[in-house]
């Protein structure tokens, strides 16, 4: 096979296909019990690869591995090392925890597992069509298995028939992967498309950037470096990573009830209008239609399915105030369906903007495009069923647990799944959105109830050697929802997502590019998210510039792998932090503090930018990325 070529037997199977026509699934946790036969396992283990086949397979076997695994099966340290910063430390440190919103009840600490001890080695995926799942997982537990490994923990998984605990249909967009490397992402993106470049999800081909995203490379001289590919970027190299990816796991727990139970009460008991309120958290009904209209004008990778196509063919451009789908929608904020370019511009409007002129309006240009941050999502309900409308009953005595085993895949852990889940979940202020005050209602509804699970691992290709080669009243703008429950709480949430002190009041109601203006220049306004190319000059940020009357510090940290006068793109940062011209205060200084650390190379990295007091209290703070 030639080097350009996809190897889909070298790829598992649910990178490219998900396994959902397979109804029953379970997730084993394992210790590596003895190294020399755990080796032997995995040499021998039936993972089933991306090769099409008819008919398809009834049952599937997949295998992912954490930092703590590679290293209990003596992958040496060189190759450990190659690795993403986010894999080998993993989510329970603390930084990365207080970053993903995870604290108080949710902090590692509480979590059922993922953290210190609990933490597996290994997760053995098996899936099976109804009726084959047990005897499929009794046959592959072999004496071998039985020799190699203990096991911590078996996650089981229930059919909702498509459909999510709290009643929504799931799983509905998805983007596709460009497995034939057709898109050409070095032009500006003008329109929106579901077509996402393979380097997104596989390591090993370039991304949405024209970019490959780091990864172990060895000398071809490396012991069983033979049977790995050549590093297209890295003639010398063979490349450990190739047609791997990463995948995150979190449990989430889902309390159905009290979700319902709110939703009915702000409704007066309106059966009907609960159901809309519910659609407006989530940004699609119960039967997951979208909230705005259909566009006329195919989007690629959508269709040709008639249902994909109704379900998926819509933007948010032609409902800028979120009038039909709320700011704080689940669906509106993880996948906002944007461009490079605000306005979609052509000809000389696109070169006016592209030079960083054009509309100045309050809401332009000021998030990343998306199609820099898609994830696939390949999780699964566990609980018995529970229909909304039984949910409004009080809950009977040993009520069981329903929730989401959340997983995606990514080649990019910080800048695809933590990004998401901070920038743009969590925050309240995102992006391009007023100040609203909400987040993501529907994701916080599975987060803040009780303790959850999470781990970031490697996920090999499919046919992994010895050498062990690699998840919400209709009008203008909506009013905020006051009194929500727990379940749906904005208010336990990483610090890197709220500043401490008195802010003043939302905006509630249109307001007219004067209006803004004037606001702008307030003292105590909040600038979440500043324009993105014309005022930082970086691919990709989502920057917290606070100005504050606690404010009298703006420190750009950076603890990476260069000293900051060494490091180009904190040095780039700097320049462009110093030119800003923020309204009421300028940056008063610069420099580390060292409170945040931060992964940095010489085109790319990532820093924390704090807002701190006199004292050099830390008041705000917020991951950003950067890339020359």
């Amino acid at each position: 096979m030639k080097q350009s070529e996809m190897d889909y037997s070298d790829v598992q199977g649910l990178v490219r296909f998900g396994y959902g026509k397979m109804k029953e699934a379970s997730y084993a946790h394992l210790r590596v019990k003895d190294v020399t036969a755990a080796r032997a396992w995995l040499r021998n283990a039936p993972i089933t690869s991306a090769v099409a086949t008819t008919p398809p397979p009834s049952t599937a076997l997949q295998v992912a591995v954490t930092a703590n695994g590679l290293q209990s099966l003596g992958v040496p340290p060189s190759v450990l090392a190659g690795f993403s910063p986010e894999f080998l430390t993993g989510m329970a440190e603390e930084n990365r925890a207080r970053r993903l919103g995870d604290i108080g009840s949710n902090a590692p600490s509480q979590w059922e597992w993922g953290y210190a001890a609990s933490v597996p080695h290994l997760m053995v995926m098996f899936f099976g069509e109804h009726g084959r799942l047990q005897a499929f997982i009794q046959d592959t537990k072999t004496d071998a298995w039985n020799a190699a490994f203990e096991e911590q923990r078996w996650l089981g998984t229930a059919d909702l028939d498509g459909v999510e605990p709290f009643g929504f249909t799931d799983g509905i967009s998805q983007p596709q992967i460009d497995w034939e490397r057709q898109r050409n992402v070095t032009r500006p993106q003008i329109d929106y498309s579901n077509v996402v470049a393979l380097g997104e999800f596989l390591l090993g081909y370039p991304n949405e950037y024209n970019k490959y995203t780091d990864r172990p490379l060895i000398d071809a001289s490396f012991a069983n470096a033979g049977d790995l590919y050549v590093a297209e970027d890295a003639p010398g190299k063979k490349d450990i990573g190739r047609n791997g990816t990463y995948l995150v796991m979190r449990t989430l727990k889902q309390d159905v009830r009290s979700f319902w139970q709110f939703v009915n009460r702000q409704a007066g008991g309106n059966s009907e209008e609960a159901d809309k309120l519910g659609a407006a958290f989530v940004g699609r009904t119960r039967a997951g239609d979208p909230l705005v209209p259909m566009q006329e004008a195919p989007i690629p990778g959508v269709g040709p399915d008639p249902e994909q196509i109704r379900q998926n063919q819509f933007t948010f451009d032609k409902d800028p105030l979120g009038a039909g789908c709320p700011f704080g929608a689940h669906v509106h904020r993880a996948n906002p369906r944007n461009t490079d370019y605000p306005g979609r511009p052509t000809g000389l409007a696109k070169l006016i903007t592209m030079l960083g002129f054009g509309p100045d309006g309050f809401r332009d240009d000021l998030m990343s495009s998306v199609r820099f941050h898609r994830i696939l999502r390949r999780g699964r309900e566990y609980g018995p069923e529970l229909l909304p409308e039984n949910a409004v009953a009080a809950a009977p005595p040993n009520d069981p647990e329903r929730g989401l085993h959340f997983i995606c895949l990514n080649a990019n852990i910080l800048r695809q799944f933590e990004f998401l889940q901070n920038a743009w979940t969590m925050n309240t202020t995102t992006s391009r959105y007023p100040k609203t005050g909400d987040c993501d209602a529907a994701s916080q509804a599975f987060r803040n109830l009780s303790p959850c699970a999470a781990v970031h691992t490697s996920f090999f290709p499919g046919c992994a050697p010895c050498a062990i080669s690699p998840e919400p009243a209709m009008g203008e703008i909506r009013p905020t929802v006051n009194g929500l429950p727990a379940v749906c709480s904005p208010l336990q949430r990483s610090s890197k997502s709220k500043l401490q002190g008195k802010i003043d009041e939302p905006l509630l109601a249109p307001v007219d590019d004067a209006q803004i203006a004037a606001r702008r220049n307030q003292p105590n306004f909040v600038a979440d998210s500043l324009c993105e190319e014309r005022c930082l000059g970086v691919i990709e940020h989502d920057a917290l510039l606070a100005i504050h009357p606690a404010c009298a510090l703006v420190d750009l940290g950076n603890d990476g792998l260069q000293p900051e006068s060494e490091n180009p793109v904190f040095q780039r940062a700097v320049r462009c932090v110093k030119n800003l011209a923020l309204p009421g205060k300028m940056v008063d200084q610069l420099g580390d503090l060292g409170a945040v650390g931060s992964a940095g190379s010489d085109d790319r990295g990532s820093f924390c930018l704090a807002i701190r007091d006199v004292a050099g209290r830390t008041v705000g703070e917020k991951l950003i990325e950067l890339s020359l």
